[in-house]
Formats: C-alpha cells, sequence, structure tokens
C-alpha cells in the first residue's frame, strides 16, 4: 500500500450539483460561484480553471475539504500515467472540489461535503466524454452506471461515509 496525503481544505457551497447543467448562483456578486459554475458547465473549455479552483478552497477559511483515494480514487496511480491522464485526473479532481466547494458555499456551513463533489465529477466526466470519447475511468463510468439508476447519492454517502488513507 502506498501512503496518500490527505488534506483539508476550508470553503463553503450548498446545493448538490444536478447531472444537467449547473445553474448560476443568483447572487452575480459571488465571483466564486460564477467561477465554479463556468467550470463545470464548460470543463474543457475551462480545464485549467482545476488549479485556481484547489489554490481558492486552500485559502478559504469557510470550506472545508478532505481529499481521500474513496473520493477521488483515480488519484492512485496517477505519477505513473502518462501527461494526457494525469491532464484528465486533474480535471476530475478539480470537478470534485469544485462541487464540494459549491456545496459549502451555497449552504454558508462549513463542513465538508463529499456528495456533492462525487456529483460534479458524474457531470463533469459525463460532458468531457461527450467532447473526447478516448478518455474513461472505470470508476467514473461506475458512478455515471449508478447516477442514470438513482443509486449513486447512496453509493456516494457509503464511500465518503469510511474514507481510505492510502492507496489500495
Amino acid at each position: 500500500m502506498r501512503p496518500v496525503l490527505i488534506f483539508a481544505l476550508t470553503v463553503t457551497v450548498a446545493r448538490p450539483i444536478a447531472s444537467q447543467e449547473v445553474k448560476p448562483s443568483g447572487r452575480p456578486s459571488d465571483s466564486l460561484l460564477a467561477f465554479i459554475d463556468r467550470f463545470l458547465n464548460e470543463p474543457t473549455h475551462y480545464a485549467r480553471f482545476w488549479r485556481a479552483i484547489l489554490d481558492s478552497a486552500e485559502a478559504r477559511p469557510d470550506v472545508r475539504i478532505t481529499i481521500s483515494p474513496s473520493v477521488v480514487p483515480w488519484l492512485c496511480g496517477m505519477g505513473r500515467s502518462a501527461a494526457d491522464r494525469k491532464a484528465f485526473a486533474s480535471l476530475l479532481l478539480g470537478a470534485f472540489v469544485a462541487g464540494n466547494m459549491r456545496q459549502q458555499l451555497i449552504s454558508k456551513k462549513k463542513g465538508d461535503q463529499p456528495q456533492s463533489g462525487m456529483q460534479a465529477v458524474v457531470h463533469v466526466y459525463k460532458q468531457v466524454r461527450g467532447r473526447l470519447p478516448a478518455f474513461t475511468d472505470s470508476i467514473a463510468d461506475r458512478w455515471v452506471a449508478l447516477d442514470s439508476t438513482g443509486e449513486f447519492p447512496r453509493h456516494a454517502d457509503s464511500v465518503a461515509a469510511y474514507p481510505m488513507k492510502e492507496c489500495p
């Protein structure tokens, strides 16, 4: 087993990400939510935003996000991946953090929201696969299948309830 760095971020977001288009927050003054929404709605166009989203989450005292192999499993083995695969994994990581942070910001409640992050991954993955079918991930494919049957929320809750501290 290889250890994985788990870190906590402090940010805030509220409602879960829908499987379709993410609606703007309705608060035009909140530029971070608008930034997150742009990324989630057009991930291939705004692919480089993932790093800024992570930086924002780390810098905010009102957001807390825990990254573990349970909720971002594609990070295990990423160091051995080709550059395009690393970029794809980074995009999915950005989606997880964006969805998690978005839910905390909307609810105005600091606290990890891994289910919202995982739902954002499903949302972004479907969009990326629609534009770039060569990019696949077996776990994300499973999450999409669970989402299509309505089983994803229960799966996300169970995965988030028992976070792994190391890659298998």
